[in-house]
């Protein structure tokens, strides 16, 4: 069962579409797409739990960052019979990280400036 929070996180409303695997796993970015897949694919047929971080491109073409982590169940014979698992995103985690990366750098640069100026005769 997919809750109405992933079919949201996704760029859809609940119930507007039918939710497959093969649905998910079309909004990877084509940058990640490699890795996530092998991972459920691997799960799927094996049953092995699962992890991936990578990018979506959502239904509203918005890239969200997310951990994916999850298992399969499956029957008494092995056969994989669903997924489960969560999604978290870091998306906005990781704009705060890059943006106080950003602004540290930026801090570094200006501290030596007077030093560069200095340097090249200014």
């Amino acid at each position: 069962m997919v809750s109405d929070n992933l079919y949201r996180f996704n760029g859809f409303e609940p119930g507007e579409i039918v939710p497959t695997t093969e649905v998910f796993l079309s909004h990877h970015h084509p940058d990640g797409i490699d890795g996530a897949s092998q991972a459920v694919k691997r799960a799927l047929v094996n049953g092995e739990p699962f992890t991936s971080y990578h990018r979506i491109i959502d239904a509203r073409k918005a890239v969200r960052h997310v951990l994916v982590v999850g298992s399969a169940t499956t029957s008494a014979a092995g056969v994989v019979s669903e997924l489960r698992g969560y999604v978290v995103d870091l998306t906005q985690s990781r704009r705060e990280d890059t943006a106080q990366e950003a602004r540290h750098a930026v801090a570094g640069a200006l501290v030596h400036r007077a030093v560069i100026e200095q340097a090249k005769g200014c």
